[in-house]
């Protein structure tokens, strides 16, 4: 389990200096047309921010949102919610088998934390498309019991890819959250890196050690993505599907009734 480091932009392979350019560049008249092609080929939404709001494409990627109205409906829901905008890439019961990976999952459990974790039984998993907002939300009360990060690959984590590489999310690098919900149920929250760029930032929980007292209120900010990618979601009981595997979904709707 290694430390949590916080580069600006980590960024590896041949496209990596391409990106930093592309992602990073305050040319005045290029960086708005980078910003504008970009936001139609992904059909990213400017949240109410203006164009001229973001001094490279990087701040746009990490802009934010006024989340007030869904945060008052959060409040008074007592269910999970989802830490992310994006798509559900799946939603099943778990196996444990160490050797096969869950089909259509992406992931044995064990080798996605990097320990064995058979109280676990339902996993979500949520892709966030280049467009997407990238800020990752608790989805309930918790307290953080671990936190650490895994080294391991850049590489696309495309949900279709799942069938040519079906540990696609358990080889690229990740950080793991482990935690507590106030109603003592178990949760892993797995952030993880894309094709290239592997930035995973989580204030919050920076220099976390075993013994920190560190909760979170649901809807509260957990992290961000300084590009990425996907977050890995398990749970210790079986919570039914409320949409099918490809169904959109925004931060904070409601995952289970209760």
């Amino acid at each position: 389990m290694s430390k949590i480091d916080h580069p600006e932009m980590l960024t590896r392979g041949p496209m990596a200096h391409v990106v930093r350019f592309v992602f990073l560049c305050q040319i005045p008249i290029l960086t708005p047309l980078i910003i504008m092609v970009y936001s139609k080929i992904f059909a990213a939404d400017f949240y109410h921010h203006t164009i001229r709001e973001f001094p490279n494409l990087l701040a746009f990627f990490l802009r934010d949102r006024d989340l007030g109205a869904k945060m008052r409906g959060v409040s008074l829901s007592e269910g999970m919610v989802s830490p992310a905008e994006g798509r559900i890439a799946f939603w099943d019961k778990l196996s444990h088998n160490d050797t096969m990976p869950i089909k259509g999952a992406g992931f044995t459990v064990s080798k996605l934390l990097g320990f064995d974790a058979p109280h676990f039984q339902t996993g979500i998993v949520f892709y966030l498309s280049p467009g997407n907002y990238h800020h990752v939300h608790a989805p309930c009360d918790l307290t953080v019991e671990g936190y650490f990060e895994i080294p391991g690959k850049l590489e696309s984590v495309a949900p279709a890819l799942i069938k040519k590489k079906p540990q696609l999310f358990a080889e690229n690098l990740r950080h793991v959250i482990l935690a507590r919900t106030s109603d003592n149920r178990r949760l892993a929250v797995v952030l993880v890196g894309a094709k290239n760029v592997g930035n995973i930032h989580c204030p919050k929980l920076a220099g976390f050690e075993p013994e920190s007292d560190i909760s979170y209120k649901k809807g509260e900010l957990l992290g961000y993505f300084t590009l990425g990618s996907t977050v890995v979601m398990l749970l210790d009981e079986d919570i039914s599907p409320i949409m099918p595997v490809g169904s959109p979904i925004d931060v904070l709707d409601t995952l289970e009734h209760r």
